[in-house]
């Protein structure tokens, strides 16, 4: 019988497009809504600006425009 692996977390990648360096974006609690109704928060993780509109996912605010 084979020893059984010892399971680990993955390294920490570069971020790709769109993703966060971690894996995915994680939101902040505290949100701030702007005058356009956009959502505004930052990812715990990589402190990446994130932007949603009411009732949409989280996307990274450099891809707006």
């Amino acid at each position: 019988m084979s020893k059984p692996v010892p399971r680990s977390l993955p390294p920490i990648r570069r971020a790709r497009r769109g993703r966060c360096a971690v894996g995915r974006h994680v939101a902040e609690p505290d949100h701030v809504t702007d005058d356009k109704g956009l959502v505004r928060s930052r990812c715990q993780l990589c402190g990446a600006d994130l932007v949603r509109l009411v009732g949409r996912s989280w996307i990274v605010s450099g891809r707006l425009g």
